[in-house]
């Protein structure tokens, strides 16, 4: 898919149910990181 201008956009397929697909158009550096992600992660306190 491009823009207006011709710019190639980029999108992340996250699920595929009943035919339907649901995208993240979001930057992949903005992305959250799940609770899952953050389990295994040390905690830490800013002082």
């Amino acid at each position: 898919m491009q823009n207006d201008k011709g710019e190639t956009l980029h999108f992340r397929a996250i699920e595929i149910t009943d035919g339907k697909i649901t995208i993240d158009a979001n930057h992949p550096l903005v992305r959250k990181p799940t609770a899952e992600e953050l389990k295994d992660q040390p905690s830490f306190t800013v002082q």
